[in-house]
Formats: structure tokens, C-alpha cells, sequence
């Protein structure tokens, strides 16, 4: 029930945002567009600091963990807890990435239809670009979620040990998917609501 609430809060945070790269139109990051990509998913945009508060108010509402207590201080506790897990994955991701050659974004399908789209954004979860436009497994992306779901327990209460840790990283896995079908398809959303392309 926990995960659930933190997901569908989760997403709620994402914006409605224009796509900031097609496959159609793919070209890899520059080593400072990978820098300010990292600074801007970390700290501009304000979708960072309202995800964290969402899932803060969904551990505040389900007792986790139950050690931190209710009030202000158990929340501000799960929300900076929430905060450094994010800013772990994202620092994670994008040193790896960069190494490793691969894209830290999220790369829009560019394709028709539903089913191919939903599929792309699925599968984007655990594959990526590298430096030369190739589609990869997103070593990255995936080790960023598992090191930020580990580097957890060093801040959460002793009786939680690896297997939290792992849950954790496989939670976040997870919420990426659901994410990016939000990426994917919030242009679209956009478009009906306002009824203009942005």
C-alpha cells in the first residue's frame, strides 16, 4: 500500500513537460550538457523538491519507518531522507553514465502509436543511448537505483539491512517505468488540456 501511495505520488510530481529528446532527432550530450542536465535534475527544477515532499508525506502517512515518529521532525526526517536518495541516484547516474558513454535522459519514442510508445517507455527504464546513438543496456541507470536504495541504510534505523536496500533499488527501477510512460505521454495530455503544442 506504502509503494503504491509513494508511486502515484511520485508521478503526480512529474511536470507536464515538453520532451527534451526524440529518438528521431537523437544527439548525445556534451560534457557540459551532461553537467548542467546533472545540476538541473538535482537541485533547478522543482518537480525535485515537490517528488521528495509527495513521497515524504506518503512515508509520513504509512509510519515509515516507524523509528523517525510523526511531527516535524519525523517529517523533515523522511523528506531529506527522500531528497539524498534522489540526489545519490541522480549523482550516481550521472558519473556512471558519463564513463560509461550513455545518456542519462529520458529519449521519447518519436514513433506511432500506443503500444509502440508504451513499449519504448517501458523498455527505456533498462535500456538507453550511448556516445553514438546505439540503444544499451542503461548499466547506469540501473546501478544508480540499487546504490541509492543501498545508500539508504545508512541513514535509516539498524534493523534494516541489504534486502531493504535492494526492495528500495527495485522500487525505484520501477517508478522510472511508470515515469517514463508519464514522459512519453504527458505532451499529449498537455496538448488536450490546453489545446496548443508546446
Amino acid at each position: 500500500m506504502r509503494v503504491a501511495a509513494g508511486l502515484g505520488l511520485l508521478l503526480f510530481s512529474i511536470p507536464l513537460a515538453a520532451q527534451e529528446v526524440s529518438a528521431v532527432n537523437y544527439r548525445a550530450l556534451t560534457g557540459e550538457e551532461r553537467w548542467d542536465y546533472y545540476i538541473e535534475r538535482t537541485f533547478r527544477r522543482p518537480e525535485v523538491y515537490l517528488r521528495s515532499g509527495a513521497l515524504a508525506l506518503a512515508d509520513q502517512s504509512g509510519d515509515n519507518p516507524p523509528e523517525w515518529q510523526q511531527g516535524v521532525d519525523g517529517f523533515g526526517r523522511r523528506m531529506a531522507s527522500r531528497f539524498g536518495t534522489g540526489s545519490v541516484r541522480v549523482a550516481t547516474e550521472a558519473a556512471a553514465a558519463a564513463a560509461l558513454g550513455q545518456d542519462p535522459r529520458y529519449v521519447s519514442c518519436g514513433c506511432d502509436g500506443t503500444w509502440n510508445r508504451v513499449k519504448h517507455a517501458l523498455t527505456a527504464t533498462l535500456l538507453t543511448y550511448n556516445s553514438h546513438g546505439e540503444r544499451t543496456f542503461a548499466s547506469a541507470r540501473v546501478g544508480a537505483a540499487y546504490a541509492s536504495g543501498m545508500a539508504t541504510l545508512t541513514w535509516y534505523p539498524d534493523r534494516y539491512g541489504w534486502k531493504d536496500g535492494m526492495r528500495q533499488g527495485t522500487q525505484i527501477v520501477i517508478a522510472g517505468g511508470l515515469a517514463n510512460l508519464l514522459r512519453e505521454f504527458a505532451p499529449d495530455l498537455k496538448r488536450k488540456v490546453f489545446g496548443k503544442r508546446h
